[in-house]
Parts: C-alpha cells; sequence; structure tokens
C-alpha cells in the first residue's frame, strides 16, 4: 500500500511540476487546442463561432459532421471546418489566437484534407500571419502538392513521390522563429508516419510576429473544392512534457479514426 501511495506521489509531483514549468514565453501567448466539436461547435455557417470570421468572398464556411455528403471521418461523426468554393471563387476563413502579437518561438499542427481538386490538383493551405491578409508561414496543398511558400516562392515539399489523396488527413506540423522570420515542416499521414520535411524557410513579407490563423481555399480549375480542416495545435515553445502530452492525445486519438469517404 505504501509503495503504490509513493507511486501517487511521485506522479502527482511529476505533473505538479511540468505544469509549474508550463508558462508561455509571451506573458499573453495562448495555448490552443481545437477539434471543433460540441459544444464549442454547432453544424453550420462558422462566422460567429468561436471568434471565427472571414470575408465578403462567396463560398462556404461551415462546421460540417463526417460521414454526410462524403467528408472525411465517414465511420466517426467527427465534426470540422470545412471551406467550399462557389464557381471559380476563392473561399476562406480567419480567427485571431492571440490577443497580442507572438515574437517567441512556437509550434503549430494541422490537420488537413480535401476533396474535388481539379483539373490542376488541390490549392488549399493555412496562413499563420499577423493580421488578416496575404503573408506570414503559408502551407498545405497547393497545386495537388505538399508545399510551403518559402518567402515568395511556393516549394514542393520532397515525399517521395507520395502525393495528397483525396478524403485522407495529413498532418503539418510547423515550428515557427519569429525572430530571424523562418521556420520548418513536417508532414505526416494518417498513419502517423512521416511523408516529408523542409527547413529554414523564410517568412513571406519579412513578418516576424503572429497572432490570426488563416485557412484558405485558393480557386479552382475544375469542380466546386472542398477543404477540410480538423485539429489544431498551438503550442509555444519551449513547451512542457504535459502540454506536449494533452497535444499529443488530441492528435493520437483522432488519427486513430479512420479517414476514408
Amino acid at each position: 500500500m505504501h509503495l503504490e501511495h509513493n507511486r501517487a506521489v511521485c506522479a502527482s509531483l511529476v505533473i505538479g511540476l511540468a505544469m509549474g514549468l508550463a508558462v508561455p514565453p509571451d506573458a499573453d501567448a495562448s495555448y490552443w487546442i481545437e477539434d471543433f466539436e460540441q459544444p464549442t461547435y454547432t453544424p453550420g455557417n462558422i462566422v460567429g463561432q468561436d471568434q471565427w470570421d472571414t470575408d465578403a468572398n462567396p463560398g462556404l464556411r461551415e462546421i460540417v459532421t463526417g460521414g454526410t455528403n462524403g467528408h472525411p471521418d465517414a465511420a466517426t461523426g467527427n465534426q470540422m471546418m470545412m471551406l467550399q468554393t462557389t464557381g471559380s471563387t476563392a473561399t476562406r476563413a480567419h480567427r485571431q489566437w492571440s490577443p497580442t502579437q507572438i515574437t517567441d518561438p512556437f509550434q503549430i499542427e494541422v490537420s488537413l484534407a480535401y476533396d474535388n481538386a481539379g483539373s490542376n490538383g488541390i490549392s488549399g493551405f493555412v496562413y499563420i500571419q499577423n493580421a488578416v491578409g496575404f503573408n506570414g508561414v503559408i502551407f498545405g496543398f497547393w497545386e495537388g502538392n505538399f508545399a510551403g511558400r518559402d518567402g515568395n516562392d511556393w516549394t514542393t515539399i520532397d515525399t517521395n513521390g507520395v502525393t495528397p489523396t483525396a478524403g485522407t488527413f495529413y498532418r503539418f506540423v510547423v515550428d515557427i522563429r519569429p525572430a530571424d522570420m523562418t521556420w520548418d515542416l513536417t508532414i505526416y499521414d494518417d498513419q502517423d508516419q512521416v511523408l516529408g520535411s523542409a527547413s529554414n524557410f523564410a517568412s513571406r513579407n519579412s513578418v516576424n510576429q503572429f497572432s490570426w490563423i488563416r485557412p484558405y481555399l485558393s480557386d479552382p480549375s475544375g469542380p466546386e473544392a472542398r477543404l477540410y480542416v480538423d485539429g489544431i495545435s498551438i503550442i509555444p515553445e519551449p513547451a512542457s512534457l504535459a502540454l506536449f502530452s494533452i497535444g499529443g492525445l488530441l492528435f493520437l486519438r483522432r488519427r486513430a479514426r479512420t479517414r476514408v469517404f
């Protein structure tokens, strides 16, 4: 009994120490983990839900349920964000995730999937930026490939010949260093295997502070396209083991589910 008690006490001390170390580098930095589930989100227009907004461009920006109308996660009924183009017009949504500009290193994870890519392949991606616009750290799908924007140039990520498959979620892990305006990218498949990576990409327009996220679905070159966003985690670095565990559990739970149409 004493042994078990001592183990419990030790475990509590470790957890307490880890949580005690979990102090954001910036005083106002936010730890944000988002999976678009109820009760925070309900199916329908995302504008006005949990501070999400958009511009005047047409198209759908909705919370949808997997397993309906061909959305990914067919076997689970998970909720996710969906951007859908109307005709040939781009569609986007945005949210301020920190009340102040973050200037210390941080990591972001985002899970992305698509369908109806068009003749040139899907171009759906995510901006991490300092305001709503076309700058900052940009990554996702570009013309049917995994890609990131190195400064002003889209750069295809070497994934040993693997290209994105419709209906499959891929996890993008991005480490951002605002001070020197550079960032690294690692892409994982739905089995948590590394597909490819890139290092020392430059932030577009020399952005060196961040507080906004902006999923963006570019103009399609064929049928109306859809981009799905599910699972966003933003954690300042260096993060504690406890916080990494929380984020890891979230994404492990997500990846354990079957992701098919």
